[in-house]
Order: C-alpha cells, then sequence, then structure tokens
C-alpha cells in the first residue's frame, strides 16, 4: 500500500493534469466524446474517492487540498463541455473540503449531487450483529 505522502502526491499530480485530459476527451466534440467523458469521470471518480479516503484518515495534505480545490475550479470552466457524467464529482470534492462553502460556479442546481450521509465510504464497511 502506497504511503500516504505517496497518496497525495498522486493526488496532486493527477489534479493539475485532469484539465488537459478533460479537453483531449471531448477533442471538439469528435464522435467518440462522449464515451471518452465517461471514462474521464471513471477517472476522476477515483480521485474524489482517494480525497475521501485521505480526508477521513485526516491525511490529507494541503497542496493536496489546493490542487483538488483548482482542478474543480479549472474543470468549470469549460462550459461547452457536457459535465453530466463528473460535475458529482466536482460538488462532492467541494463539500467534502469546503463543506460550509456556497459555490456560484456550477452550470446548474446541483441540488442532491452532494454525497449524503448514507453514501459515505464508511458506510460499505460497516455492520451490525444482534446479539
Amino acid at each position: 500500500m502506497p504511503s500516504y505522502d505517496e497518496r497525495n502526491e498522486d493526488i496532486v499530480s493527477n489534479c493539475y493534469e485532469a484539465e488537459g485530459r478533460l479537453r483531449r476527451a471531448w477533442a471538439y466534440g469528435h464522435a467518440q466524446a462522449y464515451e471518452r467523458l465517461r471514462r474521464f469521470a471513471e477517472w476522476f471518480e477515483d480521485i474524489w474517492l482517494e480525497i475521501d479516503d485521505l480526508t477521513d484518515d485526516s491525511q490529507l495534505s494541503d497542496r493536496a487540498e489546493r490542487a483538488a480545490l483548482l482542478a474543480c475550479e479549472e474543470l468549470l470552466c469549460y462550459d461547452h463541455i457536457p459535465c453530466e457524467d463528473y460535475l458529482k464529482y466536482i460538488v462532492r470534492i467541494r463539500c467534502c473540503l469546503r463543506p460550509d462553502e456556497e459555490w456560484d460556479d456550477y452550470p446548474y442546481d446541483v441540488t442532491g449531487l452532494e454525497e449524503s450521509s448514507e453514501e459515505s465510504s464508511d458506510d460499505g464497511m460497516m455492520f451490525h450483529m444482534e446479539i
């Protein structure tokens, strides 16, 4: 298992790469663009899950946090690219890192896209045993 430092560096690296990956996935609306956007969203979901894990462990570095927030902002600048597949991960990253902050740069109402407490990453590991 990689160390917390390595995991944080992976987040930073991936977040710095996110904007370019999104632009390449869209490729000016090429015929395969929607499939590539779906794959981009799957890749970006992995970033979200790693951020969530490190945050749960109180191990997310300030640098990784800043890179993630910057990536979210940069991805939203591409308002001509359909964002339905990856917008929920932007919302979840922001809600995780800045739960009390309100954001006004979403392309539409994102109410309900934030992860609810029932979907917490820890819930899948919890079980109750009746005695």
